[in-house]
């Protein structure tokens, strides 16, 4: 008679020697998850373009604007989406702009807005504020200012200057 045990063996033991199986599947599972779980956080981050109904004047307290850092907006002009920019500098100052050059906008290029910058859809460089360049602004690559208003706590932005200056757009 022998005293050693044998013993029987459980669902316990079976498992413990599975995960160890499993590991290499869950691990290249993991990677493809993580994967887009990136992408959707990075396409949630973007700057989508705050709507704003037809016809409506934009107004904006100041000091909540971020400093360089592009803040997009969209409104419809005679049945077109346009869309603008508003960014205030370190210096406090704030531009106010078509979110595209002249050659984009009458060729209807498409532009994106990435870090922190549009980039033109015939060029693919980054645009500046045409006030704070001094070029040919009629065939360079610069944003197209929009006429508005600053007060030490507001910013506005009438319907009818964006209108006005898309219109100037259109027609060159």
């Amino acid at each position: 008679m022998s005293h050693h045990r044998i013993k029987p063996k459980s669902a316990n033991d079976s498992l413990r020697r599975d995960w160890r199986l499993l590991l290499p599947v869950l691990v290249i599972l993991a990677i493809p998850l993580s994967l887009t779980a990136l992408v959707m956080v990075k396409l949630l981050w973007t700057d989508h373009p705050q709507k704003l109904v037809a016809g409506d004047d934009l107004h904006l307290e100041t000091d909540k604007l971020r400093p360089n850092r592009l803040h997009l907006f969209e409104t419809e002009v005679s049945g077109h989406s346009v869309r603008f920019v508003v960014e205030r500098t370190q210096s406090q100052d704030v531009h106010v702009a078509v979110a595209a050059c002249r050659f984009c906008y009458r060729e209807r290029r498409s532009n994106r807005v990435q870090d922190g910058a549009v980039m033109c859809g015939r060029c693919r460089s980054s645009m500046d504020f045409e006030a704070s360049k001094a070029t040919d602004h009629a065939n360079s690559c610069n944003l197209v200012e929009i006429p508005h208003r600053q007060t030490q706590q507001t910013l506005t932005v009438m319907a009818r200057d964006i209108a006005q200056t898309v219109t100037k757009l259109a027609q060159q």
